[in-house]
């Protein structure tokens, strides 16, 4: 009895050291941004002379670039598959079907950062100027500073003298400090704080612990981005936080054997699938991580039911 009570006990540290929650799905070229729900993922390539989006089944689609003399960058992704980019100086929008369109005067200088599934786009212009852009309204300044993240409700976050929440009729509230990277369908604001990252919710604000910059969240309130835990790009380590766990280094629910080293997490999406930038065999990728559906371990039927008091065994065979 004690040997095997001994057996169990050196088992248990090893299933918990060999926890493997993802599978790497290796995206190919460039550095990945953004994600939706159907697992598309935002990618620019290191040359930034086009952007692309991986989708399943098809692998990295070439989506060109909108001025071929400039660099482009790909910035975000919504559930259509609509693509957000910019360049040194201006902004686009890619759709299936009508290609590249310009958000935004030409004159002017545009950076769109956030785009969402009615295809409302954000971000910042010229003197810091944070706006929202709608099909049939155009251009809306909503505040001043950096901004932003954007959500189906075309509530926007950013940093003006702190984290905002710019709502329709509530106008621009400033939450504390920091800066909201991340906001979604339920309204909460994942913000890089001067103390770390915090999360404001329902007039709460969560502390979360461990983590380090964010750039990504889901519905399900978890957030996605790297710690740094020495000076430069070597030491950062792709994390995932949740209420529930705290903050996890997501190089320990990999494969140990997988050869990656994940950097960065910048997006995240409500099945969990996450997206992001590592190294493998020596060379910087992106890739995206799918959650491992563990099978349910099927209990072996008793040969008999454990009585009653007063009661017979029953077989239950």
């Amino acid at each position: 009895m004690k040997r095997n009570v001994l057996v169990i006990l050196m088992i248990i540290p090893l299933a918990l050291m060999a926890e493997i929650r993802y599978k790497i799905v290796n995206l190919g070229n460039g550095f990945a941004t953004a994600i939706n729900n159907s697992g598309q993922v935002a990618i620019s390539t290191w040359s930034e002379d086009t952007a692309t989006r991986y989708t399943d089944g098809l692998g990295l689609e070439d989506l060109g670039n909108p001025n071929p003399s400039d660099d482009i960058y790909a910035q975000g992704i919504n559930d259509h598959g609509q693509i957000i980019a910019f360049n040194t100086t201006q902004s686009f929008r890619y759709s299936d079907g009508r290609g590249w369109e310009q958000i935004g005067p030409e004159e002017d200088f545009v950076q769109a950062w956030g785009i969402n599934n009615r295809g409302q786009v954000a971000g910042m212009m010229e003197n810091y100027q944070i706006f929202r852009y709608t099909d049939g309204i155009g251009i809306e300044i909503v505040g001043s500073g950096l901004g932003g993240a954007i959500n189906d409700h075309g509530w926007v976050t950013g940093m003006s003298g702190g984290v905002f929440l710019y709502r329709d009729h509530f106008g621009l509230q400033i939450l504390g400090p920091g800066w909201g990277m991340a906001i979604n369908n339920r309204g909460a604001i994942a913000a890089t704080g001067p103390y770390g990252p915090v999360m404001y919710y329902h007039d709460k604000i969560i502390p979360m612990v461990g983590g380090g910059i964010v750039l990504g969240m889901n519905d399900k309130n978890q957030t996605v981005g790297f710690i740094e835990l020495d000076v430069g790009w070597a030491s950062w380590r792709g994390y995932i936080w949740s209420e529930g766990e705290g903050t996890r280094d997501l190089n320990d629910l990999i494969d140990p054997a997988s050869g990656w080293l994940l950097w960065e997490a910048t997006g995240i999406n409500n099945s969990g699938q996450i997206c992001g930038n590592g190294i493998y065999n020596g060379q910087y990728l992106p890739f995206r991580l799918d959650p491992v559906k563990h099978p349910k371990q099927k209990v072996p039927p008793s040969v008999k039911k454990i009585p009653t008091p007063g009661k017979k065994a029953v077989s239950t065979h």
